[in-house]
């Protein structure tokens, strides 16, 4: 963005078309981020499930490779939608903002069907804070008179409420290492 105007395509990323763009995006961000990634999801088998892959090694790594694979197409699909997103917003030929950030946020957080179930649910778990937090910032700077005593202890609250609650329906979604936690601290009703 130049003096209030936004930049045009073939400014932005010259010599190629906004999809051709939106796919180097996505390869480029499978790429650098693969040493991240790798290591996160191989590092815990070392640590937590030798036995498991001592028994069994083919299947063990298979499925820690099809994670990584699956976190790595989440991540890059994102960037790459964001990208083309931008791109097609720009044609409409309006100043970005307002609005398009949701519309870009829309687009780009449907790739969240690539992760895999428990960690989809894991991201969203961790992203509800930092919502509730942003909307209480936006609203705590447009009415500065506003003001919430302890607002992390209700929201600290909430998210504890809402683990609770998906241990009692629908355990399922909570990660074998913290289900074995709750089981030691709540029980089970």
């Amino acid at each position: 963005m130049t003096q209030g105007r936004v930049l045009d395509c073939h400014l932005q990323h010259p010599g190629l078309g906004c999809i051709s763009f939106a796919l180097l995006k996505f390869l480029l961000t499978g790429k650098r981020f693969s040493i991240f990634f790798i290591p996160m999801h191989f590092i815990p088998i070392l640590i937590f499930k030798r036995k498991e892959l001592r028994s069994h090694p083919f299947t063990t790594i298979k499925r820690a490779s099809v994670n990584c694979l699956k976190s790595l197409l989440f991540l890059s699909s994102m960037v790459g939608i964001i990208r083309l997103t931008i791109c097609s917003l720009k044609r409409l030929k309006r100043p970005l903002g307002g609005i398009d950030g949701l519309i870009i946020g829309l687009f780009s957080g449907t790739s969240i069907i690539l992760e895999s179930d428990g960690r989809g649910f894991e991201m969203t778990l961790q992203l509800f804070p930092r919502f509730c937090e942003s909307i209480y910032n936006h609203f705590h700077k447009k009415y500065p008179k506003l003001k919430m005593k302890n607002f992390e202890l209700i929201l600290f609250s909430l998210l504890i409420g809402l683990i609770h609650y998906c241990y009692q329906h629908n355990s399922l979604v909570i990660k074998s290492t913290y289900l074995a936690l709750f089981k030691q601290f709540w029980g089970k009703n």
